[in-house]
């Protein structure tokens, strides 16, 4: 049920050049960023505001396998505790070193965050995050959680920040991290400037794009004029718009991304949606390749409820097929058994705008 990968991102020519670590890129976002505080977030426009800051224990490879990034390892003992070894040496964007205290410190922010901040459900199977010493954090979970990895390699809900950063800095528009871009200037509903961390612990050091801007063009047709000027290096456009761009002087870049695109029915009323049958038969009926077709151009790839990058859980190709092929005599079975042989009303209501009409037509 989870159709994963987003549109396209595309780079004119000087982008693409810059890429290769030179220079400066103006990049196209298509949304504002209301804010960038590091905990209590949901939005997409808040994560993307402040990505470049921040670094969590681990992180993700271009595959979305899961590689060390704060921590250089870590080890589960039993199925609701994991250790982490915490690298050495990592600066933060105010020269201060991070160690347990901070990362400990984050935890609780993410887990209780401050106004206006919200709590997200992500990390609720964390019990407790303990400093074992300066370089070793212990988390001990409620049960066994197979997201947690995920979680934490996705960086936007445990960001790590310095102790107490929350008294030393507006966090609604300033932030100090360990992530290879610093924060140079942040204007709501305009731009995000950043520049390179000479001190960044990757193993490449600083990163070779000296300043990086994040221009806020909402409207589609405005990154596309802003691309085609070259007043931006790049952008994210839905695959349609994306398919008309590729020229000798745009390149179109495309590849799975940790974007899980999960349908899910919000039940209103008790009944008939409390029998699993029902619920079985609706699923059944759903075509989930006409929505990655129709709605995500084919840059998509169905996956089980756990996707890839979270833990060696996802579903196998044989299982996906098993479980998610459209079958709507099994669908007419089950509500047969189920006491609604006739049917029964629904009323469809979806999140405005882009993509979720879209998925709702193709569902209806």
């Amino acid at each position: 049920m989870a159709p994963r990968g987003a549109g396209p991102a595309v780079l004119a020519g000087g982008g693409a050049a810059a890429a290769q670590g030179v220079g400066e890129i103006t990049w196209g976002l298509e949304t504002n960023v209301p804010n960038i505080i590091p905990f209590g977030n949901i939005a997409l426009a808040n994560w993307q505001g402040k990505e470049f800051m921040y670094d969590s224990l681990l992180a993700w490879d271009a595959d979305l396998n899961v590689i060390p990034a704060l921590a250089e390892s870590y080890e589960t003992p039993d199925d609701t505790t994991y250790l982490f070894k915490l690298r050495e040496g990592v600066k933060f964007h105010d020269g201060g070193e991070m160690t347990a205290k901070d990362v400990v410190y984050s935890f609780n922010m993410a887990l209780d965050p401050v106004e206006p901040g919200v709590k997200v459900p992500y990390l609720d199977n964390v019990a407790a995050v303990e400093a074992i010493d300066d370089y070793n954090v212990k988390i001990t979970m409620t049960t066994a959680d197979p997201t947690l990895i995920g979680t934490l390699a996705w960086t936007n809900y445990t960001p790590i920040v310095p102790e107490g950063i929350y008294d030393r800095i507006q966090v609604l528009s300033e932030g100090i991290g360990t992530g290879p871009f610093k924060l140079a200037e942040y204007v709501q509903d305009d731009q995000i400037v950043y520049e390179a961390f000479p001190d960044y612990w990757g193993s490449d050091g600083a990163p070779g794009v000296q300043k990086l801007t994040l221009k806020m063009l909402i409207d589609e047709q405005q990154r596309v004029a802003a691309l085609r000027s070259n007043a931006i290096d790049g952008a994210t456009f839905t695959a349609d718009v994306a398919s008309t761009l590729e020229s000798d002087d745009i390149t179109v870049l495309s590849g799975l991304t940790s974007s899980p695109r999960v349908i899910q029915l919000s039940m209103v009323d008790d009944v008939p949606w409390r029998d699993i049958r029902v619920r079985q038969a609706i699923s059944k009926v759903i075509d989930r390749q006409e929505i990655i077709d129709k709605v995500h151009g084919g840059f998509a790839q169905l996956t089980g409820a756990i996707p890839p990058g979270y833990g060696p859980w996802p579903l196998s190709e044989e299982e996906i097929a098993e479980a998610y092929t459209v079958d709507v005599e099994g669908a007419q079975a089950l509500m047969d058994e189920a006491g609604y042989a006739d049917g029964f009303d629904v009323v469809l209501q979806a999140i405005s705008g882009g993509e979720h009409v879209r998925i709702a037509e193709i569902v209806q």
